[in-house]
């Protein structure tokens, strides 16, 4: 049985307001860039999230992209899926979760700095990387 399979429904979080209305905030306009969700243990933080994307429509994916690459925004894929645009497959997929531990920092997350482009153009660039090599089972690029 898949773990997501059984998730307490959003609507019966009881309390939690500042939370539970970032998170629709969030869901509305993703530019608004994610919500930082921290509390006690047992306060329905990891509950409230999962329950939401569940109720969040499916999204187009590029076919095989680990990371899940909008197919209409050429701008924002990444290498790989902008070397075959146009011809790109799109599929649906699920929202996805990501839970990230406390501890996890920038490179962490979205790969190293180039250090050299950013002495040389004054502005951050980020070499994307993933540590699980785009193994399906993962569970941020599976």
């Amino acid at each position: 049985m898949n773990q997501f399979e059984e998730i307490y429904p959003f609507s019966a979080i009881v309390g939690q307001e500042q939370m539970k209305k970032a998170l629709l905030l969030n869901a509305i306009n993703p530019k608004i860039g994610g919500v930082l969700v921290k509390g006690e243990k047992g306060t329905a933080k990891s509950t409230a999230a999962r329950a939401l994307a569940r109720l969040l429509p499916d999204r187009l994916v590029v076919q095989g992209c680990i990371f899940g690459c909008d197919p209409a925004d050429e701008k924002t894929m990444c290498p790989d899926c902008r070397k075959k645009f146009p011809a790109v497959t799109s599929v649906t997929a699920p929202m996805r979760v990501v839970e990230l531990p406390i501890s996890a920092t920038e490179d962490k997350v979205v790969g190293q700095s180039r250090y050299r482009t950013c002495a040389q153009d004054r502005r951050k660039k980020v070499r994307a990387r993933c540590p699980c090599a785009g193994k399906p089972e993962h569970p941020v690029c599976g």
